[in-house]
């Protein structure tokens, strides 16, 4: 393998005179871009972040999911102004649960091809999270948004009095005190968050073990605190959440009660010693808890996570080049009841990066992980070629090759191996499996086209192989006496699969009023085992959008989203369809979806005001087999913003 790997990258470097642009593939959402597209939570970024798909239980709380993570729980990286923030426990992943808020965030930076960032690699991609600057003085935020779902039948049908049904889904509250000098700032935020569980799916399951009403509850506190000073500056964060949830735990296959608790403190910046040398550290200590909520079957997990984190890198700028080497300690340690056959796992990083500019066309950049975890080891390399044509044209090479331990997973199966079993009765596991490595390779190429600001075209293409993958063998059945699902899970390892696509992006701003976008991928499997196969179908091949946006006048602004699907098949539930009377599907339909958005600047640009109407044609949208069918939905959502209140 390391012989093949070098004869690829040497013919991957032999190309690098062809190529352009931004160096990471990267995308940016703006914070103008998520008031236009009226996006209501942290989580609901997922719907418009393109090259993703997304599996979502219940309609608010949704994974990302891509060509590389359609079958394993690995999560995408999260960094918050530049530090990495860890929101997984056992398989429990959600965005709401990083407590800032919307009217925070200043811009998103998102990448959903390999890439390295801040000397951690990720396959499945990196979502950076940065807030806006505080201005100087002292300002109060505040946020509120409901969101409400229509269709269902109304309480007084087949009267003279018959009435569509409001259901209520979403109520979020949030509010920030932000306070700012010439040289520090401080930003403080609380959010909270109510999801109603109204669709006959979800109610069914969540009845039967829940206990009082059937609703899941998010609070979340946070701190930011910065610091510039003549040689660097500091980041301090401290991020707390609870949620009390409905956690639709996939080895069990049904909604359990449960209470999850993050925290998470550090500290980040940089020291600049001269205008050439300069040394980044992020520190930072992180806690994930996932115990009980009261049910009628008791059910626990009894589990808690914590990781100590550092990262320490040095960094050497020239006019045409740019060095960083550094270093990485992780320490997952656990807590439970149960006795482990380890008390914790520790993983050891190396990472190099390089960044050569040789013309000011012509852009190159080299990245090294080496992890060690105990007497292993596992290589990670990407190699970006980036060459600007003319002034219009630019083209960009991606190559990346990476071996990732099962271990830093971290999941339900890695701590199930090691002793650890929550108390699920129906959780099942027929055969024995190895804890190794699976490598990943992926090319990708993209031209850009951007022609006075007027027009950019960009089209790209990729193709990529997972080998040495563990992939679960799922046989799931329907019990229909108490509405549940059961699961018996088989392991199969030394999996494989090439997949390969095209996506395409047309921007035109026909004026400052009026702009538009039209979007289009496709994806396919190319070739693979059975199981890896069966498992690709969960990814739409086809998915199409064409965005609209009109700036009616300075203050006011309406955004429209047309966006298609192609349909999804899940086979592990292919038996459930026929036990359940069709009451779950396993076969997705394709989708048509509406979106509309109307934003209104109010007082002075210190209140904002939206209105969001989701899937105004009524379709059949749902994102899992045993999800929720959502009908159209309609979102209001306040911001109050007053600035500098004590100048």
């Amino acid at each position: 393998m390391i012989s093949k790997l070098i004869k690829i990258l040497l013919l991957f470097i032999s190309f690098s005179v062809y190529a352009q642009s931004n160096l990471f593939f990267e995308q940016v959402l703006t914070e103008k871009e998520i008031k236009a597209k009226g996006i209501f939570s942290i989580a609901d970024l997922l719907n418009f972040l393109d090259g993703w798909s997304y599996e979502n239980i219940d309609g608010t709380f949704s994974n990302p999911l891509n060509r590389f993570n359609f079958s394993s729980p690995e999560k995408i990286k999260i960094y918050l102004n530049d530090q990495l923030i860890e929101l997984s426990s056992l398989d429990h992943f959600s965005l709401n649960l990083l407590p800032i808020s919307l009217d925070q965030i200043d811009s998103v930076i998102y990448s959903s091809i390999p890439s390295m960032f801040k000397g951690e690699y990720s396959s499945t991609g990196v979502i950076r999270f940065y807030t806006k600057k505080v201005p100087e003085g002292f300002t109060i935020r505040g946020v509120h948004s409901a969101v409400n779902e229509t269709g269902d039948p109304g309480p007084y049908k087949f009267t003279t009095y018959e009435t569509d049904n409001v259901d209520k889904l979403n109520f979020d509250l949030s509010g920030g005190i932000d306070a700012g000098g010439k040289n520090w700032y401080l930003s403080a935020n609380y959010k909270s968050n109510e999801n109603f569980v109204t669709d006959p799916k979800l109610e069914r399951r969540v009845g039967r073990l829940s206990i009082g009403d059937k609703k899941s509850r998010l609070n979340s506190s946070s701190l930011l605190l910065g610091f510039d000073y003549k040689i660097g500056k500091s980041n301090f964060y401290f991020g707390s959440s609870e949620y009390a949830d409905f956690y639709f735990f996939d080895p069990y296959q049904n909604e359990i009660p449960s209470m999850r608790n993050y925290l998470q403190s550090g500290i980040s910046g940089s020291l600049s010693f001269s205008k050439i040398i300069s040394l980044e550290y992020d520190f930072s200590f992180t806690k994930n808890e996932l115990g009980f909520r009261e049910n009628w079957s008791y059910l626990n997990f009894d589990w808690k996570h914590e990781k100590y984190y550092a990262r320490l890198n040095g960094v050497m700028r020239q006019n045409l080049y740019e060095l960083t080497v550094g270093l990485i300690y992780e320490q997952n340690v656990p807590s439970t009841t149960e006795i482990l056959n380890i008390n914790h796992i520790v993983f050891g990083k190396f990472f190099a990066s390089l960044l050569l500019k040789p013309t000011s066309k012509l852009i190159q950049n080299f990245d090294l992980q080496l992890t060690k975890y105990k007497n292993d080891s596992g290589i990670r390399v990407g190699l970006q070629n980036l060459y600007k044509v003319d002034r219009w044209n630019s083209i960009g090479l991606n190559f990346s090759y990476s071996e990732k331990f099962y271990r830093e997973l971290l999941d339900y199966w890695t701590w199930y191996k090691e002793g650890y079993s929550s108390n699920v009765t129906n959780l099942v596991t027929q055969s024995d499996y190895d804890l190794g490595k699976s490598s990943v390779l992926d090319f990708a190429f993209y031209y850009d086209w951007n022609f006075k600001q007027i027009v950019n075209l960009r089209l790209s293409a990729f193709y990529s192989e997972l080998q040495n993958q563990l992939v679960e063998l799922e046989s799931i059945r329907y019990i229909p006496e108490q509405f549940t699902l059961e699961k018996v899970t088989d392991f199969r390892s030394n999996e494989f699969l090439c997949s390969a696509g095209v996506n395409s992006e047309i921007k035109l701003k026909i004026s400052d009023c009026f702009s538009t976008k039209v979007y289009y991928q496709f994806q396919t499997d190319v070739s693979g085992t059975n199981l890896l196969s069966e498992k690709w179908m969960r990814l739409p091949e086809h998915t199409a959008a064409l965005e609209l946006m009109f700036n009616v006048a300075e203050s006011f602004s309406t955004w429209t989203r047309f966006k298609y699907y192609s349909s999804t098949t899940w086979l592990e539930y292919r038996y459930v369809e026929q036990q359940s009377n069709s009451f779950y599907n396993y076969k997705l339909k394709e989708k048509f979806l509406l979106e509309l958005s109307l934003s209104k600047w109010f007082w002075d640009r210190k209140v904002w005001a939206n209105v969001v109407f989701r899937n105004l044609l009524n379709q059949e949208e749902s994102y899992h087999p045993v999800g929720a069918d959502l009908d159209l939905r309609f979102l209001f959502q306040i911001h109050l913003y007053f600035n500098s209140l004590f100048e």
